[in-house]
């Protein structure tokens, strides 16, 4: 019985030094993470725009407020192994769109990854009275710098009726920390955004 006894408290003993288990941490960089969230962002025109990400099992719905609360965006997705699909509707009193699209995750190297997406749907432009149908293809870039540093590139095409086309683009340096990330940016039109957003896992 006293070996037994013995055994027992070593057994006892080497679980109790064992590290507790670290919580998963998300990559907020990630297109296709699923998780939930608060966010603010500035850009240099003076507008100011808030978020906010509610995430179950595999889905996302994110709300977000644009140009300044000026237009309200709803985006669903359902993401697994860093492909899935989601649908976007947003609008004003002045236009109005929806689209859905698909998105997938291509690991060129350890530090380099392309998100692939394409979406199609449509915009309504309530002042002129006209629908457009329309078909975007993008391709999202990540490349990790370590130490919670990544960089970003985000160009994308949009085709439609009657000779319809805008490509836009959007470059940044992240940093993320735990569950908290910063992102500066700029886009097409030169415009520079300051975002933090705060995950909840």
């Amino acid at each position: 019985m006293a070996e037994e006894n013995t055994d027992i408290e070593a057994s006892a003993s080497s679980h109790s030094t064992m590290p507790e288990p670290r919580e998963p941490v998300i990559d907020m960089s990630d297109p296709t993470a699923v998780y939930s969230s608060i966010g603010v962002k500035a850009d240099s025109s003076g507008t100011l725009d808030a978020s906010t990400g509610f995430a179950w099992g595999s889905n996302q719905l994110l709300v977000e407020s644009k140009g300044g609360a000026e237009s309200l965006s709803l985006t669903y997705a359902n993401m697994s192994q860093g492909s899935g699909f989601y649908g976007e509707a947003s609008g004003n009193s002045a236009q109005r769109s929806a689209s859905i699209g698909y998105v997938t995750t291509l690991m060129l190297s350890e530090k380099l990854k392309i998100y692939p997406v394409i979406m199609a749907g449509y915009i309504n432009d309530e002042i002129m009275d006209r629908v457009t149908g329309i078909a975007t293809a993008g391709f999202y870039t990540r490349y990790n710098l370590g130490s919670g540093f990544h960089l970003g590139l985000d160009p994308c095409f949009t085709f439609g009726q009657d000779g319809y086309q805008v490509n836009t683009f959007d470059a940044f340096v992240g940093y993320q920390h735990k569950t908290h990330r910063l992102r500066l940016g700029v886009n097409e039109d030169r415009e520079s955004s300051l975002q933090y957003n705060m995950a909840f896992i």
